[in-house]
């Protein structure tokens, strides 16, 4: 069998990755493997106990603490927020009562993506909520479709404030990292671990640290965890199989693992095959074959987690390079990590057929998600560009089934999150895209 350390340490090196740290656990061997300077060519190296931004794999984390109170009785699933944040009074939203525990934690609780309004600096979450539900409309019916948000998890964290009567940042640490032997770390409040900087690379193959963080005090329960890899398999381990601890009970593992999108429009595509509380499911067809997890990405990072909650095995990658989620795809394919799914990266198989250019021309308009907007523009040879808010466009490769993948050659960043799709109604209108696991509707804007 090969060596997955040795592996990671190859294709950190074809990937041009500044550093990064493996942490593995397959077929009963344990693997470890870290490298490269921490921040900047001349600092100290990675190792074994460096902490990395998490970034999104952060919100596993939170919802995991939340499923500890839930265990203890302390909430219920189908527990509507409005009855346990006040601050959700100031909401006239008519499916209110619909806005559940569940629905918030699986992403379909209706909410738009991104915190973009004036006050977000704000790091009282509390008031931010209240300011946000007054001006802000649900963008879809809660329970109706996925689409992955982090405004959900800022109501998250503070359900987890209320409930507590702590701040996110304690309430995380005690419900879960001291249990299971993790060393608490936090983007924005002091920590005794030092953080692992995120590189870039120039045009001109400078290597640059990023030592900035662009993550808001309200966002934290989306994205706020600093932790090694082997922190995040101690985690994934003791949310899973227990291997020790008594974070959750068997009944409590099972409702953390089971798919909370069947009865959606849309589930997780590009990201998932379904999505649990908090944590993604990634199958490849049969019960031995479902892992969980999550990635994320902050500031020239990202970190990935995968478990199979039946095998046992499990991995985790940090890297701090923009190139480590092509890194963390081509891992996965290794013989060492055989039976993990793809779903999720750009290795999942394409869709078919080219779309034909009446299809190809359907899909251009612009679509929004609450603040954020999807531009689809055709060029003079008919493919499309695809364009985020504040982003390039981008050429994407559509198919007949009109999935896509962005074609981002170019920058050398096609992975995880990459692959979208557009949606037509009954009528066959196209009327929404969804990317990166958001559902964002067509308007009736015309492209600039």
């Amino acid at each position: 069998m090969t060596d997955l350390a040795d592996v990671a340490h190859r294709l950190a090196r074809s990937h041009g990755v500044t550093n990064f740290q493996l942490a593995a656990r397959i077929r009963g061997r344990d693997y470890s493997a870290a490298a490269g300077p921490s921040s900047g060519l001349e600092s100290a190296p990675v190792d074994n106990e460096s902490a990395y931004p998490i970034g999104s794999v952060t919100k596993a984390v939170t919802a995991t603490a939340i499923m500890v109170l839930v265990q203890e009785g302390d909430l219920e699933l189908d527990e509507p927020l409005a009855d346990i944040l006040p601050e959700l009074r100031s909401a006239s939203w008519p499916a209110l009562g619909a806005v559940t525990v569940e629905r918030v934690l699986s992403h379909t609780a209706g909410f738009a993506s991104s915190v973009t309004i004036d006050d977000a600096r704000a790091t009282d979450r509390a008031r931010w909520i209240s300011t946000y539900a007054r001006h802000h409309d649900l963008a879809l019916v809660p329970g109706t479709a996925f689409s992955y948000s982090n405004i959900g998890y800022v109501l998250a964290g503070r359900v987890l404030e209320a409930v507590t009567g702590m701040p996110w940042h304690i309430a995380v640490t005690e419900l879960v990292l001291r249990p299971v032997g993790v060393k608490p770390g936090f983007v924005l409040h002091e920590s005794t671990r030092p953080t692992v900087s995120g590189h870039v690379t120039t045009n001109s193959g400078r290597t640059v640290p990023i030592t900035t963080t662009s993550l808001i005090g309200v966002e934290e329960p989306a994205g706020g965890l600093t932790a090694s890899a082997q922190d995040m398999v101690r985690i994934a381990e003791a949310a899973f199989i227990g291997n020790g601890h008594d974070l959750l009970d068997a009944a409590t593992r099972a409702s953390l693992c089971r798919d909370r999108t069947g009865d959606s429009i849309t589930g997780p595509f590009g990201l998932a095959d379904g999505w649990g509380m908090g944590w993604a499911r990634y199958e490849n067809g049969d019960a031995t074959s479902v892992w969980m997890g999550h990635d994320g990405n902050s500031e020239g990072t990202s970190s990935h987690i995968r478990i199979n909650p039946v095998t046992g095995d499990v991995v985790a990658l940090n890297t701090g390079s923009s190139s480590g989620t092509q890194m963390w795809a081509d891992l996965i394919t290794e013989q060492t990590v055989a039976g993990m799914p793809h779903s999720g990266t750009s290795l999942a198989p394409s869709r078919g057929p080219r779309a034909h250019p009446r299809a190809s021309a359907e899909c251009v308009g612009v679509f929004r998600n609450g603040g954020d907007t999807v531009t689809v523009a055709a060029r003079d040879d008919g493919r499309l560009d695809l364009g985020l808010t504040g982003e390039d466009r981008v050429l994407i490769e559509l198919w007949e089934d009109l999935t896509f993948l962005l074609d981002r050659e170019s920058d050398g960043r096609t992975g995880p999150g990459d692959r979208g799709r557009f949606l037509r109604s009954a009528s066959s209108k196209i009327t929404h895209v969804q990317f990166s696991g958001r559902l964002a509707a067509r308007t009736a804007e015309w492209i600039r």
